[in-house]
């Protein structure tokens, strides 16, 4: 009976799928090309419904973190108790697993949502009504913002590489030029956001910005600045 469970299992764990990460060379090429006044239309919805059903992943893998699972045949949610050897069942249409095999899938895959769960479940009830290319733009950037100025580590839970890699783009993208209506309003709030609050020491201020905040808060320059000028 048990090589049977067991061989079940095995043939019910193909239904699992997590969505993958996003490559980071398709953001950078869809905000490149945003700079030019270009909207790839293909590359935008390529983009958003890859951001759509990675965080539909992530949502799903955190709720089976906290002890529900959602059954990939049906959808019914199963309460389960975290012991790894016990079989999980959904009592709707019978699929099985050993929840050491589920467990597998989705631990150490960069799946958890962290401190930005409201970042995530934003952008999955919010894509719906997104339906022109510039509101899907808006809609991505708007994640991207969510998730920069958290905790800065849940990036990497959306975007594909090495948290210093995720967060060199992100911090890049803060800096880019803009073109769609309201991106650049955005990138403004964002970029002042971040030059004022907990991770001002991370970013570069560039002069621009400097000009741009009231003159109570602007960064006195260094006395090595006016030694260099007087030479």
């Amino acid at each position: 009976m048990k090589e049977e469970k067991d061989h079940m299992s095995e043939l019910n764990i193909n239904l699992v799928h997590w969505s993958g990460r996003i490559p980071r060379y398709k953001i950078r090429r869809l905000y490149e090309l945003d700079a030019l006044g270009i909207l790839d239309e293909e590359l935008v919805d390529d983009v958003a419904y890859g951001v759509y059903a990675r965080c539909q992943s992530i949502l799903q893998a955190t709720r089976a973190y906290t002890g529900i699972i959602s059954c990939p045949r049906c959808q019914t949610e199963i309460q389960h108790q975290w012991h790894r050897q016990e079989y999980v069942t959904c009592p709707t249409c019978g699929w099985s697993v050993l929840l050491a095999d589920y467990a597998k899938t989705f631990l150490n895959k960069n799946l958890h949502g962290g401190s930005a769960m409201e970042a995530w479940s934003g952008y999955v009830e919010r894509f719906p009504t997104a339906h022109t290319p510039q509101e899907k733009m808006l809609l991505i950037d708007w994640l991207l913002h969510q998730i920069h100025r958290s905790t800065r580590s849940v990036a990497v839970q959306l975007i594909g590489g090495s948290p210093r890699e995720v967060m060199a783009l992100l911090d890049d993208l803060a800096y880019g030029d803009m073109s769609t209506p309201g991106l650049s309003a955005n990138q403004r709030a964002w970029r002042e956001q971040m030059l004022s609050g907990a991770y001002s020491g991370q970013m570069p201020a560039r002069e621009s910005d400097q000009t741009d905040l009231p003159q109570s808060d602007r960064k006195p320059e260094s006395a090595s600045t006016h030694t260099s000028a007087q030479h």
